[in-house]
């Protein structure tokens, strides 16, 4: 009875299309789904900002923007960006009311791990009889669902440099893909003339791994079975048995 040996050149080829097709079917790529999260383009560039009554302006009372400085922003005592712009908002004023900052993505396809993740710097006292906090909100929203991801609620603060907030997101992603979730900020303001304040927002992120397209998973068995077809075309030796 005759077996047929490959060929080293062959085994070879096998063995790296075996590995190639693990090694790109296990393997992830990073995106991110966030447009202009560091603000860097200078304006609410992809963001969508709204109020739910005017705003008196000045430097007390100023809706959402993008500035160089805290000062420039109406950020009251916030601290200045993190790198060129930071999107600002102070709240003494026109009472109550809430601020929204949002953004739309879609979700990818496969989502096998997703981190959202934010800076933030904030400042608040009370003035004129305040006695309610004004309230910061993140949240994560498919129609009706809602993912509540940060919650702030300052009376009276001293002024902080940004920090790093942190989340993973990965349940409420997997199973929405091809969905369009908004990330949103908002901002209530209970009551009239609070004191002032100010908050800023900084390196919004959203990173979301996706595996490789399968295309190469197929080349990777479109290797393997061509090598296997040539093997058994070009036999290099026989034995008995």
């Amino acid at each position: 009875m005759r077996s047929r040996k490959w060929a080293p050149s062959l085994r070879r080829l096998v063995a790296f299309a075996i590995t190639a097709t693990v090694t790109y079917a296990a393997s992830a790529t990073p995106g991110e789904l966030i447009t202009n999260g560091g603000f860097e383009a200078g304006m609410l560039t992809g963001w969508y900002a709204s109020s739910s009554n005017a705003d008196l302006g000045g430097d007390f009372d100023v809706g959402w923007n993008v500035a160089s400085s805290a000062a420039l922003g109406g950020g009251i005592s916030v601290a200045n960006p993190v790198g060129s712009y930071a999107a600002y908002e102070s709240f003494d004023g026109s009472g109550p009311k809430t601020r929204t900052l949002t953004q739309g993505f879609v979700v990818p396809e496969s989502v096998s791990q997703a981190a959202l993740s934010f800076s933030d710097s904030w400042y608040a006292t009370t003035f004129h009889g305040g006695t309610l906090p004004r309230l910061f909100d993140a949240y994560l929203i498919d129609g009706s669902d809602t993912f509540d991801l940060y919650h702030l609620s300052a009376l009276n603060a001293s002024p902080l440099p940004f920090a790093l907030q942190s989340f993973d997101v990965t349940n409420f992603l997997q199973g929405r893909e091809g969905d369009t979730v908004r990330l949103s900020f908002v901002t209530t303001i209970p009551e009239y003339g609070t004191g002032p304040g100010g908050f800023g927002l900084d390196n919004v992120s959203l990173l979301v791994n996706v595996p490789e397209p399968p295309t190469f998973t197929l080349f990777g068995l479109a290797l393997i079975a061509l090598a296997i077809t040539l093997c058994s075309k070009r036999p290099v030796g026989s034995e008995r048995s």
